[in-house]
């Protein structure tokens, strides 16, 4: 019984804080790329887009919890070499990008430190789905170089992705309700995004740095 209602206790004061609630856009540049088994060990990165909605509840002990609804841009990049019929380059390179764009929901817990300028530190996991997977690849022609490029729809990818974040930033408060932040933020995935049907037995997972902006505006005290 003692047991209960020290849980109890704890609950309420938990939830007795007094608490600051602020939603937000923010937007950056993903740099991405893979692990893999075999096949894509030396990939170039993917250079793409994440952006969307955030909302945060700050407690006063200067714990913070924090959900984002992002479109998140993964992939990487190889490079298709030409070579003559003995073997050797002949300095022609082509770019063959592999995309995979998800609707993310990072969920992250953190601290933060400082009241009008502040630095702040976060951790948390990343569900997302898969929303659009292509390649690219150059658009051969017969009698002459490629002339643009054709994009490969690839529907076998694993739908589903989850990956663990730490996230690393701070921010201005430039008006009583309003915030400008920046972050530098690490992911890599649990899950593979390939199966069976796509590159099987190859365990190809996500990783990536994350440098983003935003802003927040307070909506409750």
């Amino acid at each position: 019984m003692r047991g209960k209602f020290l849980i109890l206790f704890s609950l309420i004061s938990i939830y007795g804080f007094s608490q600051t609630h602020m939603i937000g856009i923010r937007g950056g540049l993903n740099i991405t790329n893979l692990t893999a088994d075999k096949f894509f060990l030396d990939m170039d990165s993917r250079f793409g887009f994440i952006g969307g909605l955030n909302y945060e509840i700050l407690f006063s002990n200067k714990l913070t919890a924090s959900a984002d609804l992002l479109y998140n841009q993964h992939g990487f990049r190889d490079k298709l070499i030409f070579t003559d019929n003995m073997g050797i380059s002949t300095g022609e390179k082509f770019n063959h990008d592999f995309n995979y764009d998800y609707l993310s929901l990072p969920l992250k817990l953190g601290y933060v430190l400082g009241n009008r300028f502040y630095g702040f530190s976060k951790i948390g996991i990343c569900p997302s789905m898969l929303i659009k997977s292509e390649r690219v690849i150059p658009n051969f022609e017969l009698d002459g170089p490629p002339k643009g490029t054709i994009s490969i729809k690839e529907n076998d990818v694993t739908k589903f992705d989850l990956s663990g974040l730490i996230e690393f930033g701070f921010g201005f408060r430039i008006l009583e309700n309003i915030k400008l932040f920046s972050s530098a933020m690490y992911r890599k995935s649990f899950t593979t995004f390939s199966n069976t049907n796509y590159w099987n037995d190859n365990k190809m997972r996500h990783y990536g740095y994350t440098i983003s902006i935003g802003l927040q505006y307070t909506i409750k005290k």
